[in-house]
């Protein structure tokens, strides 16, 4: 069983044994959780006795394109040579950093390609970000863009979150299906805004105790415009879907409760229901959707989602007001289907 210690400012043991994992502290910096990620992914690299070849092409490709200083100009080098000539200890907090700056360029332009498959990684600010904020180092990326990450890499991740807001930590799992000798899980975690790598060689990372990276400057690309103009159109239009989607279902579940064919009871049958297979899950979802509700209704400037609790509102009234909401967010943000909401429990169509 895999055990965790944690080393402070980068300091780590002379001896770990192999099946041990020691937590690095990767700092506070609005960028050190891809700086925690590439610490991760440098490990597993060197881990793995045979790495998967086509995440380690795709990873250099994107490096040797913002750093092209870097690629080794010999002829004949495989994929891992051509790492194996980055990876020097004396050089290793200049690649950590730069390693940091390829992910996330790797994550935003997942971002930017599926923004409606993560909706979140753009809403939960004052006002949508621009692109030149996205691929910024000095602006914050929070789970979303790990798990834009993940997928663009089809590497297995896994995420644990803790915050005042949170009792216990929360473990975010991303492409497990994938994960094998050779696509070893990368495991993180974020602490406030402290972030954490959980490595098997720490020693590979001594150096990062005893010195700053020394900047490296990126090369300047020129990046895919048509994508970078589009997204914001497109996150739009998926915000204005889904809440039109959700109007359309509250006001369906709003009549059926009016017209008396449709119960509180019924109501959280169906609701409890939809989490059956799973109830922690479930419980993990619900939350997911209500948060992404809350982020487009700041984005739409609408009330909040429950009525106040005026003397008039009894507490069945406001129960069945919740239930009317949790369900049509879920059916809007595609957890729960139309069809099957109103056709497993019976309930009349109204169209409001």
């Amino acid at each position: 069983m895999e055990q965790s210690s944690i080393t402070q400012r980068f300091f780590v043991p002379e001896q770990v044994k192999p099946d041990q994992l020691t937590t690095i502290n990767c700092g506070r910096t609005p960028n050190s959780l891809f700086r925690a990620i590439a610490v991760s992914l440098i490990d597993a690299i060197n881990h793995a006795a045979r790495f998967d070849d086509g995440v380690l092409k795709q990873v250099l490709n994107s490096y040797f394109i913002y750093y092209p200083q870097s690629r080794n100009t010999k002829v004949l080098m495989t994929v891992r040579e051509r790492y194996e000539a980055l990876k020097l200890p004396s050089q290793m907090p200049e690649l950590v950093e730069t390693m940091a700056f390829i992910l996330r360029q790797m994550a935003v332009d997942e971002l930017l390609i599926h923004p409606e498959k993560y909706p979140l990684a753009f809403l939960e600010g004052e006002s949508l970000p621009s692109v030149e904020q996205l691929r910024s180092e000095e602006t914050f990326l929070n789970e979303h863009a790990v798990q834009a990450l993940a997928n663009a890499l089809n590497m297995p991740m896994g995420l644990s979150l803790t915050d005042e807001s949170r009792e216990l930590p929360l473990s975010l799992e991303f492409n497990l299906s994938e994960k094998s000798p050779r696509k070893p899980e990368l495991r993180m975690g974020l602490v406030g805004n402290q972030a954490l790598s959980k490595v098997r060689s720490p020693q590979l990372f001594s150096t990062l105790a005893s010195r700053k990276a020394h900047h490296i400057k990126a090369q300047d690309i020129e990046t895919d415009k048509t994508i970078e103009r589009s997204f914001e159109v497109r996150l739009n239009q998926f915000i204005d879907s889904t809440w039109d989607t959700y109007e359309h279902m509250l006001r369906s579940l709003k009549a059926a409760v009016s017209a008396g064919e449709v119960t509180k009871e019924q109501l959280l049958e169906r609701y409890i229901s939809a989490f059956s297979a799973s109830p922690e899950t479930g419980l993990s979802v619900d939350r997911g959707t209500e948060r992404l509700m809350n982020a487009i209704y700041r984005q739409k400037e609408q009330d909040m989602m429950l009525p106040d609790s005026k003397p008039e509102f009894s507490q069945d009234v406001l129960v069945v007001e919740a239930l009317c909401k949790a369900l049509a967010r879920l059916v809007c943000t595609a957890q729960l289907g139309e069809d099957e909401l109103f056709e497993e429990q019976a309930f009349a169509r109204h169209q409001g």
